[in-house]
């Protein structure tokens, strides 16, 4: 059993990507999980990649952290979330969305 709840409660984002088919009553929204040296790496490949993925919607651009939710503790709230980042200028927002929240 404690090895079935460490692969789920990681990550905010790999939490949810983990209990996306096990909940039937609510829906888990498209994601896109980023590392942080991958944004470092190539920062206009990434906003190219969410661009396509979510062309034309509006997302929200939100750390996740080993840190944040774990069994001994919670962080909640203490990491950012950049709300309502449109496809206008969308390759600056989400760049100063990731940035911000890094």
């Amino acid at each position: 059993m404690a090895n079935r709840i460490n692969k789920i409660i990681s990550t905010k984002a790999n939490t949810l990507y983990a209990m996306k088919n096990l909940i039937k009553k609510a829906s888990i929204e498209e994601m896109y999980i980023l590392r942080v040296e991958d944004f470092w790496r190539n920062k206009n490949q990434v906003c190219t990649e969410i661009m396509e993925k979510f062309g034309g919607c509006r997302i929200v651009v939100r750390s996740s952290s080993t840190q944040e939710d774990c069994m001994k503790s919670s962080n909640a709230g203490h990491y950012k979330s950049i709300l309502d980042v449109s496809e206008s200028c969308a390759d600056r927002r989400i760049n100063r969305g990731c940035n911000s929240v890094i």
